[in-house]
């Protein structure tokens, strides 16, 4: 982005992001809020069955733990939640993308309140799934 006092990152959906490693303060358990403004940009390619996961906030996924705020291109949803990988578990909540938000900006969140997983758009909840999990501690290298 160009812009005098930007402070923003633009990704290519692909290949691009950051990584902000594994520190103490990340270790949450329990109740989290991951949120984002994105624009997605031209088709989503809905059916996309090899790699379909587009992660725009993620931590984990160690083989062990993941908790997520991603894109699903195969199933054309946003999904929140976490996996666990010792039980093989997926607690999520997912929404179907619509076709409005292709082009435009849209704030996205993804909540564990500590009883259910919920998914924001544009502040109004549009998704949730009772869950007994939120975000796990992710495993050390």
């Amino acid at each position: 982005l160009r812009s005098e006092g930007a402070r923003a990152l633009s990704f290519d959906g692909t290949s691009g992001y950051v990584d902000l490693g594994n520190p103490d303060e990340l270790q949450i358990e329990g109740n989290i809020t991951m949120e984002a403004c994105i624009r997605i940009e031209g088709d989503i390619r809905p059916g996309q069955r090899a790699n379909p996961h587009r992660n725009i906030i993620a931590h984990g996924h160690d083989r062990m733990t993941e908790v997520f705020l991603r894109l699903n291109l195969f199933e054309s949803t946003y999904e929140t939640g976490c996996w666990i990988g010792r039980t093989d578990s997926t607690f999520m909540a997912k929404y179907k993308i619509p076709a409005a938000d292709l082009g435009t900006w849209v704030h996205i969140a993804g909540v564990y309140d500590g009883s259910s997983w919920k998914i924001y758009r544009n502040g109004e909840v549009v998704a949730q799934a009772r869950a007994p999990s939120g975000a796990t501690q992710v495993a050390r290298a």
